[in-house]
């Protein structure tokens, strides 16, 4: 025998079963969401690797120029305004 549903139970379900959808379809959203976040997060991650590697490349090339001018100037301090280098050798070297 088949019975007919009270209107008030019949909507509950119905709401129900909508929130079901809706969620289902938030979720399914959010996973898209997700997913190219994690693509543009990926992306950044690469990004800030090939920058650190650019600033490990640029640290390497300043020591060898540091090793350079120490060996064609001494010891000392350079001013890159004045383009000048100062000794911090002791004057009282043999020549």
């Amino acid at each position: 025998m088949t019975r007919k549903l009270d209107k008030t139970d019949y909507e509950e379900l119905k709401e129900i079963q909508q929130n079901y959808a809706d969620i289902s379809n938030k979720l399914a959203a959010n996973a898209v969401d997700e997913h190219y976040l994690n693509r543009q997060l990926q992306q950044i991650q690469q990004q800030k690797a090939d920058i650190l590697a650019q600033f490990d490349r640029m640290q390497q090339r300043e020591k060898t120029a540091m090793d350079s001018m120490r060996d064609k100037y001494g010891e000392g301090a350079i001013d890159i305004e004045q383009g000048t280098f100062t000794s911090t050798e002791s004057k009282n070297e043999t020549v």
